[in-house]
């Protein structure tokens, strides 16, 4: 996939960890793309996280709003399955978004991720996402166990503690394989 669809989670974290020039370095040659309710989710958040001003003014994320046909087609279909109220719009836009151009989804949130996934939209998490720098040799593993203790203190929501990202990563598998699959029933659905 040449464009990445993010979710307000990866850049908010990111931001807020003072991480997000690795993002971009992650990121390479391929276009990031954040719809407009990602946006507005940021923008919400930015009273309490200043720094996430720094992900809505990044050079190299590029600001998409959905509009023609089939990305609201795609876009009503995807609030029916996850929008509550105001919540899940921004998850909503990012996998019509991804569904329509055609994109990887970078969603990490369950839900969102396992839709997604059933309608067979590319999608991968954050942390496959940094297993992936450290196979493509832009991160070293010390530096993405840095990276996740960070993320991790802006309270992201991983599935180990502090200074356990590394047997994480080797019990899913992810140290092991050169080039994880993001295919449905992949090693990158656990995380």
């Amino acid at each position: 996939m040449d464009a990445l669809v993010f979710d307000t989670g990866p850049l908010r974290h990111f931001a807020q960890a003072g991480w997000l020039g690795v993002l971009e370095e992650i990121v390479g040659e391929r276009r990031a793309l954040a719809p407009t309710a990602v946006l507005a989710e940021l923008e919400s958040t930015s009273h309490r996280f200043p720094e996430v001003i720094d992900a809505i003014d990044a050079s190299w994320v590029t600001h998409y709003s959905l509009s023609s046909y089939d990305e609201i087609a795609a876009l009503a279909m995807f609030g029916e399955l996850l929008v509550s109220g105001r919540k899940n719009r921004g998850e909503a836009e990012v996998l019509a978004l991804a569904a329509t151009l055609p994109a990887e989804a970078v969603i990490d949130d369950s839900t969102a991720f396992e839709v997604g996934k059933r309608e067979g939209i590319a999608c991968t998490r954050t942390l496959p996402l940094l297993c992936d720098a450290i196979h493509r040799e832009l991160l070293s593993l010390d530096e993405v166990s840095d990276i996740a203790d960070d993320l991790i203190m802006t309270d992201y929501r991983f599935p180990f503690e502090p200074g356990q990202f590394v047997r994480w990563a080797t019990d899913e598998g992810f140290l092991a394989t050169p080039k994880y699959d993001s295919g449905p029933g992949s090693t990158a659905d656990a995380w």
